[in-house]
């Protein structure tokens, strides 16, 4: 049997993703959420 190894984040590197994620305008605050969310439910 072969053993797949799939790629993952971890919960430090999408809260890091996010954290670094522009936040000045209403455009980067909506993308940081869209990132968030698709990031959350594995979307």
């Amino acid at each position: 049997m072969t053993n797949v190894h799939k790629n993952h984040t971890t919960e430090f590197k999408t809260k890091h993703v996010i954290d670094t994620m522009p936040n000045q305008s209403d455009i980067d605050r909506r993308n940081r959420s869209l990132m968030a969310f698709t990031l959350l439910t594995g979307g």
